[in-house]
């Protein structure tokens, strides 16, 4: 599994993971640019990405989202919540119904070998999640804008052999 932050903090979070024949992003809170540019300098194209997943609707972590999608039209996992103020921010319409895919806490989605699990964290956001990404014995834990923990958050990063962490 390969890991990548291409941004992270108030200006603006995106993570790429891969395992050379899938790649995913968490959040894609730059511009649709540099998110390309971050992925070309890791060998990955923008049309490659499998999917985009979503921890919660700040606009550090949405950005280049409706760009992502007008160009690549890559799929976007998040909470129903989430989704629903992704397409109440999107003046614009680009955000289109059939790329948006809803998650529920603890249930794992798989792109691939890639197991991607969803859990809750508390954050000021509609339904905020953080994932694990487990691929070949291999777990990556991502927590960012994480207020409180708990054995439940705990729990979930647990076993991880990288964790990005990012608390407010």
């Amino acid at each position: 599994m390969k890991i990548c932050s291409i941004a992270s903090g108030s200006s603006g979070n995106c993570t790429y993971i891969g395992d050379g024949k899938h790649h995913i992003l968490i959040d894609a809170g730059v511009s649709r640019k540099r998110i390309v540019d971050g992925l070309k300098q890791i060998g990955v194209a923008g049309e490659e990405l499998d999917a985009i997943f979503v921890t919660h609707e700040h606009s550090d972590h949405i950005q280049g989202i409706p760009m992502m999608m007008k160009m690549f039209h890559t799929p976007i996992y998040a909470t129903g919540g989430t989704l629903d103020c992704i397409r109440q921010k999107d003046k614009k319409g680009l955000v289109q119904m059939e790329y948006l895919y809803q998650l529920r806490a603890d249930q794992p989605v798989r792109i691939g070998a890639m197991e991607i699990t969803p859990f809750k964290i508390s954050h000021d956001a509609a339904d905020p999640v953080c994932y694990t990404v487990e691929e070949d014995g291999h777990k990556f834990s991502i927590a960012t804008d994480l207020g409180v923990y708990d054995d439940y958050i705990i729990e979930h990063l647990e076993d991880s052999e990288a964790l990005l962490l990012e608390a407010n």
